[in-house]
């Protein structure tokens, strides 16, 4: 295995991932490589510290992902699409008001092992393919815009909601970890297709909305409370 190490943080314009499948570029713990306009993200995996993407972001097939964290910050107005077919890096967050993220048009994109998709702000939308958060990844909103569409949105772990706008869309939102919807801000619409949840169900009732959208809510697990 091959290590192309960055010490120390670093700027670039236009930065592209393709070492290699197997090879890992490291980030150190706590360092922040910056890339301002567009990061493509082809082959190979990124590991450890935090790549911060202020313009846009291609990731393809053969991606490997990586144990890094991609953050989606910037002040610019800018869309662009995450395809399905490989993996993203372990921890995503998008935190920039002016941007649209779209998710894959087909097949599944998946995070890499047990980190957490962050909504802070901005918008997500999600496509016809599907979006998986890995082996035990979860999700948290505190701000921001997320529509799911038809497709199928895996949370394997803990979901939890303090606030921006969720929509399930017309497919299929799997939870397979604690639900916590807790916040007077925070507006969750259910999927017209299907909800589940396999973990403890939490809303604060005089709090965060929840409106179910005429879909179905399916408890698919016996083992805990609700």
């Amino acid at each position: 295995d091959l290590d192309n190490l960055i010490a120390t943080a670093g700027v670039f314009y236009n930065f592209t991932s393709a070492q290699g499948a197997g090879i890992t570029l490291t980030v150190n713990t706590g360092d922040t490589m910056t890339v301002n306009n567009t990061l493509t993200l082809t082959e190979g995996d990124i590991d450890t510290g935090t790549v911060d993407a202020k313009g846009t972001v291609s990731v393809g097939a053969g991606f490997d992902g990586g144990t890094g964290t991609l953050t989606i910050t910037g002040t610019g107005t800018r869309t662009f699409t995450m395809e399905g077919g490989g993996q993203i890096l372990k921890n995503v967050t998008i935190n920039a008001a002016n941007v649209t993220v779209n998710g894959p048009t087909s097949g599944t994109l998946t995070l890499d092992g047990s980190g957490i998709f962050t909504m802070t702000a901005g918008t997500f939308t999600g496509g016809v393919g599907s979006l998986n958060l890995g082996t035990s990844g979860a999700f948290s909103q505190g701000g921001g815009t997320f529509t799911w569409a038809g497709g199928t949105f895996t949370v394997p772990g803990t979901f939890d909601m303090t606030g921006g706008t969720f929509t399930g869309g017309s497919g299929t939102v799997d939870i397979a970890g604690a639900f916590t919807l807790t916040s007077g801000t925070a507006i969750l619409t259910a999927p017209s297709g299907e909800m589940q949840f396999a973990g403890n169900w939490t809303h604060t009732a005089t709090g965060a909305t929840f409106n179910h959208n005429n879909g179905t809510v399916k408890f698919d697990s016996l083992s805990t409370t609700r």
